[in-house]
This record gives structure tokens, C-alpha cells and sequence, in this order.
């Protein structure tokens, strides 16, 4: 859960039945493995000299 100073009551979207969007930690969750693939950091991917 959210602490309750970022809490947003979004009436709109939720009166409009429009799903609100998850938590950001479950979406960073599933961003990650996206834009960081798997061993990018040990090989030294990006790395530049």
C-alpha cells in the first residue's frame, strides 16, 4: 500500500470504470527484468573506457 501522503483519489477514473493503475513497486517489478537483462552489470555491458 501506498504511504497515505501519496495516496490519490482518482473519482474519475474509478466512477468511469476505468481500472486504476497498480502499485509502482509491482510495476517496477515488472519493468526491471525488461531494461536490465540478466548478468548486463557483471559483463560490463555499457560500459565505456
Amino acid at each position: 500500500p501506498r504511504p497515505p501522503f501519496a495516496v490519490l483519489d482518482n473519482a474519475a477514473l474509478r466512477l468511469g470504470g476505468i481500472e486504476l493503475l497498480p502499485d509502482h513497486h509491482d510495476a517496477l517489478e515488472r519493468l526491471v527484468p525488461q531494461v536490465a537483462p540478466v548478468g548486463a552489470a557483471a559483463a560490463g555491458a555499457g560500459a565505456t573506457r
